[in-house]
Formats: structure tokens, sequence, C-alpha cells
């Protein structure tokens, strides 16, 4: 049926305001909406040798390319914050492609629009189909410095059959850098003595039987310092009863199996929950669980968990350095906000800082400056 002219007319004035209020915003901001300056908060105490960013939940539709994006936010913040104080890798945590995951028919632009654009500072696009989608990646020569991306797949990634075999296998066609494993778990060495443990874990909720090679992956690692990277959390992020059945069995299985690798794993990120978080476990299992589920998804209400010691409902990322101080070593997590994609960038904000020694040993450092 034909639309009347009058419900034309006020779709255009809808639009007119709409679009008078976002240039009001833009002038209100000194034109900077999404460039961000520097992260308040951004210095550490002691010598950083191993530095990383972690995020999680970040793809997104590629129909709304246009609209301003939480995600591109999210990574121009990440963009900041590189820039004042560089890192070694970025670290996806799944759910990198929404709704329904990398679809052969909308591959390149879903890998233009999902990771090209958002993280044009990080992707190297030396690989041989990267012409395809270098033209979203508006940051000069001069200001990009790639870095190993190292990515695990989440829920969504998994809608359409053919999507996790893209990701491993199709995606360093676009990106030369990208690195997500064929196996379900795997190892990479960082040097400085980090380890990390990537682990696609939605296969595990399903059957949490697959974790039995966890133990091993573990202790294969050479560390001292390791980190498991996954999608789903190992422990309660939210209220029991916003987890299923599976996901309560795969956590329950997951920390029991890194308690048997029998060697240390002192960290583990993960998103699926979109928010950020920090929890201290209970026995047995890791003593540190961060979510970094703030990349770009519509958030989610955070409700009070046992272990919880920090949580927001906000757009944002983690960093992780590895401090030496006093002669010790510990591994800092801080975890930026940022704000919504319709909002002026502003600075990324420490909403806060934990850190974890060796043994497993727990630090709120904002409390202890």
């Amino acid at each position: 049926m034909a639309r009347s002219s009058a419900s034309i007319r006020a779709s255009l004035d809808r639009g007119r305001w709409l679009l008078a209020l976002a240039l009001a915003a833009l002038l209100a901001s000194g034109g900077c909406w999404y460039g961000p300056g520097p992260p308040s908060g951004s210095e550490v105490d002691g010598e950083v040798s191993v530095s990383l960013f972690a995020v999680g939940d970040t793809g997104r539709r590629i129909e709304w390319a246009w609209l301003p994006s939480a995600q591109r936010r999210v990574g121009a913040a990440m963009e900041a914050a590189d820039r004042q104080r560089p890192v070694d890798a970025l670290l996806l945590l799944g759910d990198n492609f929404y709704p329904k995951g990398l679809e052969e028919g909308k591959l390149v632009p879903q890998v233009a629009m999902n990771l090209v654009r958002p993280y044009c500072r990080f992707v190297d696009l030396s690989a041989p189909r990267s012409d395809e989608v270098a033209g979203v990646c508006r940051r000069p020569l001069g200001e990009r410095r790639p870095i190993p991306i190292f990515a695990v797949l989440g829920n969504h990634d998994y809608r359409v059959p053919e999507s996790p075999k893209l990701q491993v296998e199709a995606v360093p066609d676009f990106v030369a850098n990208w690195d997500m494993p064929a196996e379900r778990i795997a190892v990479r060495e960082l040097g400085g003595g980090v380890s990390l443990v990537l682990l696609h874990s939605m296969e595990a909720v399903e059957k949490a039987q697959l974790l039995d090679d966890l133990p091993e992956a573990i202790r294969s690692a050479r560390g001292p310092w390791r980190i498991l990277l996954c999608h789903h959390p190992v422990t309660p992020t939210r209220s029991l009863e916003g987890h299923g059945r599976f996901e309560a069995r795969y956590m329950a299985e997951a920390r029991r199996r890194i308690a048997e690798a029998g060697v240390p794993l002192q960290l583990v990120l993960s998103g699926h929950h979109h928010s950020l978080q920090i929890i201290e476990p209970s026995p047995p299992g890791p003593p540190l669980q961060v979510v970094s589920g703030g990349g770009g998804g519509s958030l989610e209400a955070v409700n009070a968990v046992e272990g919880q010691r920090f949580s927001a409902s906000r757009y944002g990322f983690a960093r992780i350095d590895l401090v030496r101080r006093a002669g010790s070593e510990r591994l800092v997590v801080s975890l930026y906000t940022t704000r919504g994609a319709w909002l002026p960038a502003g600075r990324p904000s420490l909403a806060a800082r934990w850190s974890v020694a060796l043994d497993g040993t727990l630090r709120d450092e904002e409390a202890s400056r």
C-alpha cells in the first residue's frame, strides 16, 4: 500500500531533526566523534614487558553499516590507547560476526565492516585479497601498526554451518595477521613468558567431554604466565537462572580441567555476557576471570554473582599488561569504558584495575594505590 504524503512528510521531518541533533552533538564535541583522546588512568607503576587488548561480542550486522557503531567507537578507543602505549597483540573473544557468523555470500562486506574498518590500525592488509577490503581502512599508512590478532569462536559464529571454517581459512586471505586455530584447543606463545591457550568453547558447551584435552594443552604452554581465551566464561557472570543447563555443566567441567592441569593458569578472558566484569572464582579453577564483552553488541544487565569484584553494563575493552616492579611480576588487567555510538567520543575511562601474581594472589590495584 502506498504511503500517504502526510506520512512521508512526517518521516522526513523526523529525519531532519535527527540529523540536526547529530550535527549539534558533533559540533559540541569539537568534531571528535570517533577519535577519542588518550584514556584516563593509562599509566601503570613498573616496567611493562608484554601488553594485550582483549574484547569480545564485537560483530555487527552489515545492513546497519551506515549507522554509528559502538564497535567502531571501542576500536577507536583502543587505537587511542595504543598510540599512547603500544600493545603486542589483539585478542578477539568470540561472536566476531553477527548475527549468524561469517556467511559465504557476505564474506567481503562482513570482513570489511566487522574487522578491517573498526580495527584498521591493527590489521595487516598484505594478504592476497586485501585489496577487496582495504578501502574501508580510513587510517593513513603512517598511522597503522599491525599486530597479531588471535581469535576464538562464539556461539553466534556457529549460526550458519560454513562460518567456523570461513573464519579459520578465508579471513587470512584478507587480513594477513589473523590467527584463529583450526583445532578446538590450541596454544600460542607470545614470548616474554606469556602463553595463550585458545579454546573454541561453544562445542564444549554442547559436549563437556570435549574439554578432556584442556589439561594437556595448559601443561604444554611454556608460561609461566598462562591465559585462557574462550567465549563462554568458566564461572557464572550472572544469576544461575541466566545460564542454561549445558552452560552450567561446561563451567563446572572447565574449572575442574583447569585445576587438573597441575600448572598455574592465572587468567581467563571471555565474552558472551555483554558487559565488563572482574570475578574471583571459588576453587577449583583459575584465580581470575575477566569478562570483556562490551565490544559492540547490545549491552546486557549485570547481576551480582559470587566472587564478582567489579561489573558494569558498559561498552569498552580490557588491557592486560605484564608488569615488573620491586623485583616481582604481576599480570595487571585494566577495564576501560567508552561512550555509546551516538555520543561524542570523549576519553576512554579506567573503570577497574586488578592484578594477579604467579601464585594466583589477587589485588585491587586502585584500592592499593
